[in-house]
């Protein structure tokens, strides 16, 4: 490993790369509507021993997603409600060509800071 990508995995932790798409209700009422659905290249934070996962609501938003809950987190701004949305998020690992479909139910934070 080149010393460039050792110092930017200590300092931004392990990252892969997903595709975001809108939950497999609203991808088939697109596919009906011969509409293309649209998704999101992201870089993602690898945390294992996270309680749950986080995308942008500015991400979230651009592809027109509803929340469907609120959730309490507790942050370093205090107890917050946040919206809670369905999504896939597709990863392709370099020893396999298809990508690995999973369902999630992510937090719409903002992370622009």
């Amino acid at each position: 490993m080149s010393k460039h990508k050792a110092a930017l995995l200590e300092k931004e932790g392990p990252h892969i790369g997903i595709y975001v798409l809108p939950p497999v209700a609203i991808l088939d009422q697109i596919k009906l509507a011969g509409e293309t659905p649209q998704g999101r290249h992201l870089r993602a934070i690898i945390d294992t021993g996270a309680e749950s996962s986080s995308i942008s609501i500015q991400t979230l938003t651009e592809l027109n997603l509803v929340p469907h809950n609120l959730r309490p987190r507790i942050s370093t701004d205090g107890k917050i409600d946040h919206p809670v949305y369905d999504v896939i998020i597709q990863i392709l690992f370099p020893e396999n060509p298809d990508p690995i479909n999973f369902h999630l139910e992510v937090a719409g934070l903002n992370l622009d800071k």
